[in-house]
């Protein structure tokens, strides 16, 4: 299930707020053509503190995977 946020970037938001970004692009004449740029911000209050360029889809969804736990995982900050 998603939910619309198009009224505001946070909207609705309480708390904390992570971002992952994901820019694809194909690179031709290259053995693995596929190339995706992921930067991550755990905290958007931060900034991005980690970016990976990959070359494979499996790569990509378990580093969205791996985000999305770790970023559930962290307790609300003043709890």
């Amino acid at each position: 299930m998603s939910e619309d946020l198009s009224s505001g970037a946070d909207a609705g938001v309480p708390g904390r707020a992570g971002l992952l970004i994901i820019r694809v692009w194909i690179e031709e004449g290259s053995s693995d053509s596929l190339r995706a740029n992921v930067r991550i911000a755990s905290d958007v209050s931060v900034g991005f503190d980690r970016e990976l360029t990959l070359t494979e889809p499996g790569a990509v969804c378990t580093t969205v995977a791996e985000w999305l736990d770790a970023f559930t995982a962290q307790p609300e900050q003043g709890s």
